[in-house]
């Protein structure tokens, strides 16, 4: 017997997958510019946390 999921648990599973792949992104933005000094978002070099987390949230 297969029990379907309702479309909104599904859509509420998608939208906090999306999330955490972002905050990983973000993450990992962090640790560059911690380790080398800059990180490159969106084709913009960044050389602080505060810049890039203005620009990263911002959209």
């Amino acid at each position: 017997m297969n029990i379907a999921i309702p479309y909104s648990i599904k859509r509420k599973l998608c939208v906090k997958r999306t999330h955490k792949r972002k905050i990983e992104l973000y993450k990992e933005k962090v640790n560059q510019i911690m380790a080398f000094g800059k990180a490159d978002h969106k084709g913009i070099q960044f050389k602080s946390v505060a810049d890039l987390t203005s620009a990263f949230y911002k959209n």
